[in-house]
């Protein structure tokens, strides 16, 4: 159940009474408040105003349990946004608290988060590090709702090396544990994880069934986020398929939401979607833009994967080995089971 908040009108009244009174004990508590209503409802500029003002504060009172709760607001408002570097660091000031607090509870917590952002960032050593400590956590105290979320980014990093049938075992646990849970964000989660499974190994029949399950429960859920990836995704697929028409409503809308959310991470999935649609419908113009802005926010954000991604589109467009070849080697560098694809191109244009 996500907690319920006084109405704004109530909290910013409260801000202002607390703050003429002169008790910063109190405008701070107001602050998270206020922080933690704007995250429920998906409002980031908001989270980031009212929760830096908070931070700020609860660092001149030398307020620790303050500290880690504006640290942990605004870094999940980063991390939903796709800004991982900002999340990371965030994460790890909180990490760096909890720690001196011994508070077992958000150290579990915190090292997921820390995980899922490594992962996203092609770090993967350092993901299964942080996941580690976190299972270890969510097992000692029985905590089975982190811990299906742990399987979820788990299988997610046996995906993207390319150990395929270790990441389907996993999803299918996850998906099992979600559904006993009766928990609708984790079953959508495990549908999506499943479909883009399929998707990575070229079945992209396989995966419309997943996607398709996957959207109806996201488009239930009050943050939309789960959904915008699912439509991506089924872009993606139909595409595949060689469904036009499907992959360009599928990627319209998702896209839309995305922008709307402002999300890099599924804005920048949905440009390469793009990008290698238009390649394979031979627009090349308007690939090329698209890869080009994919390429200028993965860069931006740090994240390599999309980067290499990016690359890759640009160089099939231009028939580019020397982009091609930076594209693999990034691929190498993070363990990705991309970088074979990227390789047999190159490969084929040498010899060509």
């Amino acid at each position: 159940m996500n907690p319920t908040f006084p109405p704004l009108t109530q909290l910013h009244n409260a801000l202002a009474a607390a703050t003429r009174s002169g008790q910063q004990h109190l405008v701070a508590q107001v602050l998270l408040q206020l922080t933690l209503s704007h995250l429920q409802a998906g409002e980031y500029a908001q989270v980031e105003q009212y929760g830096e003002q908070g931070l700020l504060l609860a660092q001149k009172l030398n307020q620790p349990r303050l500290q880690l709760a504006f640290l942990t607001c605004l870094g999940n408002a980063a991390a939903t946004q796709g800004d991982y570097q900002h999340a990371q660091a965030l994460f790890a000031a909180a990490l760096s608290l909890a720690e001196q607090q011994q508070d077992q509870d958000l150290i579990g917590q915190l090292t997921l988060n820390l995980g899922a952002i490594a992962a996203n960032r092609g770090q993967y050593a350092e993901a299964t590090a942080y996941f580690a400590t976190s299972l270890e956590l969510a097992q000692k105290h029985q905590q089975t709702q982190r811990l299906c979320l742990l399987w979820l980014h788990l299988g997610g990093i046996q995906m993207e090396m390319g150990t395929f049938a270790a990441a389907q075992e996993t999803f299918q646990a996850a998906l099992a544990v979600a559904q006993q849970l009766n928990n609708q964000e984790r079953v959508a989660q495990a549908q999506l994880n499943l479909g883009l499974l399929a998707l990575a190994q070229e079945k992209p029949g396989e995966a419309g069934p997943w996607l398709q399950e996957a959207l109806t429960a996201a488009r239930s859920l009050p943050q939309p986020e789960l959904a915008a990836a699912a439509l991506i995704a089924l872009g993606a697929a139909a595409r595949e398929q060689n469904q036009w028409a499907e992959a360009n409503g599928w990627l319209g809308e998702g896209l839309a939401l995305a922008r709307s959310l402002g999300h890099q991470w599924h804005i920048t999935d949905a440009l390469l979607a793009w990008g290698e649609l238009y390649r394979l419908q031979g627009v090349s113009d308007a690939a090329a833009t698209a890869f080009q802005e994919a390429l200028t926010l993965a860069q931006m954000g740090g994240r390599p994967v999309q980067v290499a991604a990016a690359l890759f589109g640009l160089a099939q467009l231009a028939q580019d080995p020397v982009q091609a070849q930076s594209s693999l080697e990034l691929y190498q560098q993070i363990g990705h089971f991309q970088a074979g694809k990227v390789a047999a191109w190159l490969d084929a244009i040498r010899h060509n």
